[in-house]
């Protein structure tokens, strides 16, 4: 688990300071990929893994086979936090499988106890009854564009009986006075 939360620390950390970089070099910057210095670990969002299905037209299935399991076909963001042994993943902008599954971008959660990325990181997303995902709805607070969503600090996580596989659901730390979410 320390690994996996690791990893996404450094992803988010790299994330978060590009723009600064960025502005401080002008706007003069260019993001420049060096051949084998990357190495992918895993697709998590999908059934089949895009980048062996682009080469040999089969598919290999993910791990998590998100759209089987919870009619997930894409999503954006990502950021994780750990709590009570499992590493919870709030992701943003969820597509479903079919244009008659609108779900309007809504951000949905997910979940896992996997400790080692190279065995498999099986996403178990939180789902209504229905299959579908569990949205991540906030009462009075717009979540769509322009807004600008930043996952803060998961002080709870409490059972409830509305979603599934984990029944659970994240209670935000509570900002100081002064500080911006």
């Amino acid at each position: 688990m320390r690994r996996t939360t690791a990893v996404m620390m450094a992803v988010s950390i790299v994330a978060a300071l590009a723009p600064a970089a960025h502005a401080a070099a002008g706007g003069n910057v260019a993001l420049t990929w060096v051949p084998g210095s990357t190495v992918k670990v895993e697709q998590l969002i999908g059934d089949c893994d895009y980048t062996a299905q682009a080469k040999t037209g089969l598919c290999t299935p993910t791990t998590s086979r998100t759209i089987t399991s919870a009619k997930v076909v894409g999503t954006d963001l990502g950021a994780s936090v750990e709590s009570q042994g499992k590493l919870i993943f709030l992701f943003g902008d969820t597509l479903g499988p079919a244009t008659a599954q609108n779900y309007f971008a809504s951000d949905t959660i997910a979940s896992t106890v996997s400790t080692d990325p190279d065995a498999g990181l099986a996403l178990d997303f939180f789902t209504n009854l229905d299959g579908t995902p569990y949205f991540i709805r906030i009462p009075g607070v717009p979540m769509a564009r322009p807004m600008f969503r930043t996952p803060g600090f998961v002080s709870e996580i409490r059972p409830t009986s509305s979603a599934t596989p984990a029944r659970t659901s994240i209670s935000p730390t509570r900002a100081r006075k002064g500080t911006r979410c």
